[in-house]
């Protein structure tokens, strides 16, 4: 066993200090006996953690030095433009909404946020200044509902033009929902996938490096949902990959989605299902929120339900070998104190340990800004949803979230092939409906060229000792940890503790996600 060899890194909070005495204290409690062996490897694009961006926002973000430097620091690397439902009525020309789609074929919220009255551009050449400063590589979702190809093709070209590589194309976002606009334009997914093909062959005619997805889905709440990705795949033989988006409750409480799923209500939560019942005053629920987070069955929840989530790709029963872009993803919990806490840091971790499990070949986090799923804090209002304490959150460090794919990002950087991590003997979390889920979980991540890094995530509440084998990364272990119900408002907020890379044995702190690179 090795000593403990401890940097922190900036100026620790007095939460930082008592989670730091609580593993120093764990550290000799929690001696488990874990044994490590590697899985199978999978292939890994280089442009497999992106995040989706809906920045109607921000005015001219390429020209925002702030938004830009948190942008290179989340490190992305690809941009989804124009991002989720807005995209679905898009005049590209206008670089906004299409203003001959009148407000009742609207997605509801898309009118009462005040959307299409608003002045606001987000231009192509907004997204070039922002692609080109951030070193990223856009995924271009095209309207299919109220413009026609030649809109989508000229503005591809102009796209090329302005020095854009014409890489990853989506056709439409989530037509499935039971929406006026789509209904009439694609009454089946039969309809939609001619339209698909039809699309492609055009689209690679004039970008043969194209790579198209189509819309897929999971859900069977309606006629036209079921068989929704198969029906489609049976019409559009030339689809590269098909889209899958998943949203989800914090599950801390047991609750599942809600059954009845209408567009933009995605993975809000049934209490119908909760295996445990708080208060519905929102300062009551969140005082009882925070004692769940000190309970390992109600943690074991927020895991679960994440785990659950992700594998309901395989009920779209694609066929072998098909890729999957999931983008997007995130927690739906809007009151929660785990919303933007270290605790939902843990669940967008589990995402992409689940999504590596998976065909997942590209991921577009939900979003890189936004008071719900944003990445990055633009304003002082993200903590609005915490009755008490008032916290404010400080514009352009990033979120819980935005660490956690941070954290990812730096990991997967340049890498070609991943490698599972098979942990046996690691503390087992076991949740309200006897699921269990092994509390410390890992991945490696090479290219040809020897780079290595290695990310380990700790759930659980006890540290975790594992050995370390002599062909892993010979770098320095940086194991980033909080308080679970702590707002986090970009690294300062978290407890950053680093270690010499051990000859045998690795030190995993509470509720930590650690990297350790090796670039050769």
């Amino acid at each position: 066993m090795i000593k403990n060899k401890w940097l922190i890194i900036g100026q620790p909070s007095t939460i930082q200090l008592a989670a730091g005495l609580v593993f120093l204290f764990t550290t000799v409690a929690a001696q488990t006996e874990i044994s490590v062996n590697e899985g199978a490897p999978r292939t890994i694009h280089a442009d497999w953690v992106g995040a989706n961006a809906n920045l109607t926002a921000i005015s001219q973000p390429g020209e925002n030095d702030a938004f830009v430097k948190a942008v290179n620091q989340l490190g992305v690397r690809t941009i989804r433009y124009p991002g989720g439902t807005i995209g679905n009525y898009w005049d590209w020309d206008r670089g906004w909404l299409d203003p001959d789609v009148p407000d009742s074929l609207m997605i509801p919220w898309v009118v009462s946020h005040g959307l299409t009255r608003s002045d606001q551009r987000y231009t192509l050449e907004d997204l070039e200044r922002l692609t080109r400063r951030t070193g990223t590589t856009p995924v271009f979702m095209l309207n299919m509902l109220s413009k026609d190809l030649e809109h989508s093709l000229r503005n591809l070209r102009k796209a090329q033009a302005l020095g854009m590589t014409i890489k990853y194309v989506e056709l439409g976002n989530e037509l499935y929902f039971d929406l006026p606009l789509p209904n009439q334009k694609y009454p089946t997914p039969e309809i939609y996938g001619d339209s698909c093909q039809h699309w492609i062959t055009a689209i690679k005619q004039e970008f043969p490096e194209a790579q198209c997805a189509v819309v897929g889905t999971y859900m069977t709440r309606h006629d036209r949902q079921i068989n929704w990705t198969q029906r489609v795949l049976q019409h559009c033989p030339d689809a590269d990959a098909v889209t899958f988006h998943r949203y989800s409750p914090s599950g801390l409480d047991g609750r599942r989605e809600r059954a009845r799923i209408t567009a933009g209500t995605e993975g809000t939560g049934d209490r119908n299902t909760a295996t445990r019942i708080g208060p519905t005053v929102r300062s009551d629920r969140q005082i009882w929120e925070r004692e769940q987070l000190t309970d390992e069955a109600a943690l074991a929840n927020m895991l679960t339900t994440v785990q659950q989530s992700v594998q309901s790709y395989r009920k779209m029963k694609l066929p072998p070998g098909m890729p999957i872009w999931a983008t997007e993803f995130n927690m739906r919990d809007d009151h929660s104190v785990v919303l933007h806490s270290w605790s939902h840091a843990l669940v967008l971790s589990m995402y992409y340990l689940e999504f590596l499990h998976s065909p997942v070949t590209l991921t577009s986090v939900h979003n890189l800004v936004g008071q719900l799923f944003g990445q990055i804090h633009i304003d002082t209002a993200t903590f609005s949803h915490l009755a008490e304490p008032k916290v404010a959150s400080v514009p352009y460090t990033l979120t819980a979230g935005g660490i956690a794919t941070s954290l990812l990002a730096q990991a997967t950087q340049g890498a070609t092939q991943a490698t599972p991590l098979v942990i046996e003997g690691a503390t087992t979390l076991q949740d309200d409906r006897g699921t269990t889920v092994t509390s410390v979980q890992g991945w490696m991540f090479a290219n040809k060229e020897q780079h290595q890094a290695l990310l380990l995530v700790n759930f659980g509440y006890k540290a975790q000792h594992m050995p370390y084998l002599t062909e892993w990364p010979q770098g320095t272990v940086t194991s980033y940890s909080a308080n679970l119900a702590q707002p986090i408002n970009g690294w300062e907020s978290v407890l950053s503790q680093q270690q010499e890379v051990p000859d045998e044995t690795l030190e995993l702190p509470p509720h930590s996600i650690s990297i350790i690179t090796n670039s050769k």
